[in-house]
């Protein structure tokens, strides 16, 4: 929605708030200690202080919990989501669920 803006709230919240300051969807739940988070449509990744989660901003779910300790920050560059600690930066890329359970199939069956 343009105009948009999703702003930190108590209780580990995300609240989507319009121009005028109505908010017209639920918020999202995030766990404690967010350190960072980045947007790309149609999700929110948001970092803690053990996992990078991933919420969907049209059912306002979790969708993943990627274990990642010691993350400093997430970013979106030119269309790419990255995140970081304190020695390395990594690439996150979307990956199919087709392709992920034909890739389990495999690792499992080989």
């Amino acid at each position: 929605m343009q105009s948009e803006f999703l702003l930190s709230a108590p209780s580990a919240l995300g609240m989507f708030a319009l121009a005028n300051g109505v908010s017209q969807r639920p918020p999202l739940q995030w766990s404690d200690n967010l350190l960072s988070i980045a947007y790309h449509h149609p999700y929110v990744l948001a970092l803690n202080d053990e996992f990078v989660t991933i919420h969907s901003v049209l059912d306002q779910q979790q969708k993943q919990s990627l274990p990642f300790q010691g993350g400093r920050t997430l970013g979106h560059f030119d269309g790419r989501l990255f995140v970081a600690s304190g020695r390395d930066i990594y690439a996150l890329v979307p990956v199919p669920i087709q392709k992920q359970v034909c890739l389990n199939f495999v690792l499992l069956f080989s």
